[in-house]
């Protein structure tokens, strides 16, 4: 209980940043800057992240298919909102692992839906990070040759998988034994006593593998796309390339479990990046990227309204996971 209520206060450190931000320029000209985006590069946007969330819940779905598990491809995209509004009420990345409870109520072993989520975020994971370790390459030393760049890319990319499952692993890995153990106690011995991600990435096989890198792939060109198309529409006139670091970085700490949906640290990693663009209108940008990247969650509220299958609370979510499995029968 109170680490819940510490991890709730350290959320407001990124509320705090963003009023910070906000007292520090023109308002004024931050609306006048937020004006300048037209219906039709709103419409755009919204193709775009229409493309983003499908694209995602292709990827859980070849996942989860691969594991066996019963999972229809528009439930996963309806799973990946609930997920997304969950993660406004709930601290770190606990709002992601509502997903688990939303595929034990289709029937699903829990053990299996806990490693989709983590295979899942580990293939979310690699094309952001690979960027990032572009980026400090590129900052470390421009003319370093190729081979030694491939070589720091490689280490730093590995680096930062590893990091990304050690996290995510001792997340999930006490409720994925916990829920194990009682599977066991009420089925006996069968089934393998534990899925490893090796055994889980093997289930999926070369060809989901593949699938799964490229529909990564396709998420971050399309996200980089769309932060650029906004970029474009409030005056900020850089390269696509440019604007792909900058949105990567943004994206990667905005993870932190310091604020809110990501509020005041993407607006202080732009403000870093992009800082000779105009302070109203990188924070115009970085707002409306933010709105447009949080559009799912109006349609994952609707969807949790129409079927609360789990009440939005950390004590709540943890005994969804690791409860017997309650069934339906639409399959």
């Amino acid at each position: 209980m109170q680490r819940t209520v510490l991890s709730n206060i350290i959320r407001i450190v990124g509320i705090v940043l963003f009023l910070f931000i906000l007292s520090s320029i023109d308002l004024p000209q931050l609306g006048i800057a937020v004006s300048r985006i037209n219906v039709f590069s709103v419409a755009i946007s919204f193709v775009l992240v229409i493309v983003i969330l499908s694209l995602r819940g292709l990827r859980w779905y070849v996942i989860s298919d691969g594991l066996g598990l019963h999972l229809r491809s528009t439930e996963a995209i309806d799973g990946l909102c609930v997920a997304q509004m969950a993660s406004f009420m709930l601290p770190g990345a606990l709002g992601d692992l509502i997903r688990v409870p939303y595929l034990k109520c289709r029937g699903n072993p829990t053990n299996s839906s806990l490693m989709s989520v983590l295979i899942d975020s580990l293939f979310a994971a690699v094309f952001p990070y690979l960027v990032l370790a572009i980026s400090v390459i590129m900052f470390l030393n421009p003319t370093f040759s190729f081979t030694i760049s491939m070589i720091i890319l490689v280490i730093l990319a590995l680096c930062g998988s590893y990091c990304v499952y050690h996290l995510l692993k001792e997340r999930l890995w006490p409720w994925f034994t916990e829920a194990r153990r009682i599977e066991i106690e009420q089925l006996g011995g069968r089934g393998r006593l534990l899925m490893s991600v090796h055994i889980s990435i093997n289930l999926l096989g070369k060809r989901r593998f593949i699938l799964g890198l490229m529909l990564s792939a396709g998420v971050w060109f399309t996200y980089t796309l769309l932060a650029w198309h906004l970029g474009q529409s409030v005056g900020i006139n850089i390269p696509w390339s440019t604007m792909a670091i900058a949105s990567t970085l943004a994206s990667i700490f905005s993870t932190l479990p310091v604020s809110i949906q990501g509020v005041g640290i993407r607006e202080s990693v732009f403000l870093v990046v992009l800082t000779s663009l105009g302070t109203e209108n990188v924070i115009a940008f970085s707002l409306l990227l933010m709105a447009m990247s949080l559009t799912p969650s109006i349609w994952g509220f609707i969807s949790w309204q129409r079927d609360p299958f789990v009440k939005i609370r950390s004590d709540y979510l943890s005994a969804a996971i690791i409860e017997p499995c309650t069934t339906i029968n639409d399959y």
